[in-house]
């Protein structure tokens, strides 16, 4: 009997063992950047398993960085929105925007970080498909890991056992393996996430060139795939559905609570590269894009109003100006990169280094900023605003005929 006892005793304790060094393992891999500490060359300090997870990885991360001021959208906004630019004057700032995220996502995210912080700044970028009713939240989506209830209360129930789960499970074993193994950038597929949330832009840059064949094929390609599939996956297009549910009350709630918060709320309107746009226009989208345009304006009004406060300031830096219309490279440049944008969907950190100094009003020495980038839309502005983007996209159409082949399927 007590030989069987020293047995078990042996056979927990070396579980227990086998336990912990799998945890301190995982710990030291932090594969998903969730928590603070060393990120050593060749060991640990790219992530590329934060891309398979990064719902959950960017709601921990959160909880465990508490930042005082954030950005939130879609990819765009993870691409081309930087924390360390100097706008945000030294505030811890994480980005939180979320690959293909909807309204609904980002509203979410927000009354999440405000749960763990209150927030100072916040920059919320956002995209037409945003506001599809018809696309629902991404699987990986969990209203549990968020500290705050869809009505923005405290979410009482909030667990860390999944934060423990990063540290324990097989898949967080083989997160971190993988990590260990694949720290070399050229290993590394298509995106990659830097500690503070956003995507790693050059990276992203490096596999357009090696994996694409450079930004010309890139823009086709992408093109090509919104003409086959539409924006957010989805070629129906509604801002309602069948419940009465719209995404336009998600954006509601978000600007009440950034009123009641005294959050220094920015929004933006994502600067497309032209050739998207035109994707919009060919996909019959164009009356949605501009009636869009106009609620949000009209909602930000009335909800000023509510508050007895002036309306917070809404940026469009879409449509076609000096930085949307920068000039495709030729196929016969591959290697050639563009300065404003890694292909038609996402724009570069440069180009986001603009949109903050434009919005926070930071004076960049050596950065010109361009005059006709950015306008803020208002009830007394709104109309020209959309005149001046019709007329300027039947410009652009006369003059980049290839555009319009592409569009079509043919090659140029």
């Amino acid at each position: 009997m007590s030989c069987s006892r020293s047995y078990l005793r042996i056979f927990f304790g070396l579980t227990l063992l086998v336990l912990l060094g799998v945890a301190i393992f995982c710990r030291i891999m932090n594969p998903y950047a969730i928590y603070t500490g060393p990120e050593l060359d060749g060991i640990n300090k790219l992530k590329p398993e934060f891309r398979r997870h990064v719902r959950m990885a960017k709601a921990w991360a959160v909880y465990e960085q508490q930042p005082q001021s954030i950005s939130i959208g879609s990819s765009r906004i993870e691409y081309g929105i930087d924390p360390n630019h100097p706008a945000w004057a030294g505030e811890a700032v994480y980005n939180l925007g979320v690959s293909s995220a909807n309204m609904y996502e980002a509203l979410r995210y927000f009354q999440h970080a405000q749960a763990i912080q209150p927030l100072d700044k916040v920059v919320l970028g956002l995209d037409l498909y945003m506001f599809n009713a018809l696309v629902k939240p991404q699987n990986d989506f969990s209203e549990p890991r968020l500290c705050a209830n869809p009505d923005g209360s405290i979410n009482e129930n909030h667990s860390a056992l999944e934060k423990l789960s990063t540290l324990f499970s097989i898949d967080a074993l083989e997160a971190s393996m993988g990590t260990l193994k694949t720290q070399d950038p050229n290993e590394v597929s298509r995106t990659l996430y830097l500690s503070n949330g956003q995507v790693d832009g050059a990276h992203r840059q490096m596999t357009i060139l090696k994996d694409n064949g450079g930004c010309h094929n890139a823009f086709e390609q992408v093109v090509r795939y919104y003409m086959k599939n539409g924006l957010g996956g989805s070629r129906d297009f509604s801002f309602s559905d069948n419940t009465g549910y719209s995404p336009f009350d998600d954006f509601e709630t978000l600007l009440e609570t950034a009123h009641r918060n005294n959050v220094n709320l920015k929004i933006i309107i994502s600067p497309f590269h032209a050739y998207y746009t035109e994707v919009i226009n060919h996909l019959g989208l164009w009356p949605l894009f501009e009636e869009w345009k106009r609620r949000l304006v009209n909602i930000n009004e009335t909800v000023g109003e509510k508050f007895g406060r002036p309306p917070f300031e809404i940026w469009d830096f879409g449509g076609y100006n000096s930085i949307t219309t920068e000039t495709v490279p030729s196929e016969n440049h591959p290697k050639e990169v563009m300065r404003w944008y890694l292909e038609p969907s996402h724009y570069s950190s440069n180009t986001g280094d603009l949109i903050l100094d434009r919005i926070f009003e930071y004076d960049a020495a050596g950065r010109n900023l361009p005059a006709d980038f950015g306008v803020v839309l208002t009830p007394e502005s709104i109309e020209e605003a959309l005149a001046f983007i019709r007329n300027a996209a039947a410009n652009y159409r006369a003059s980049h005929a290839e555009i319009g082949k592409i569009l079509q399927g043919e090659t140029p």
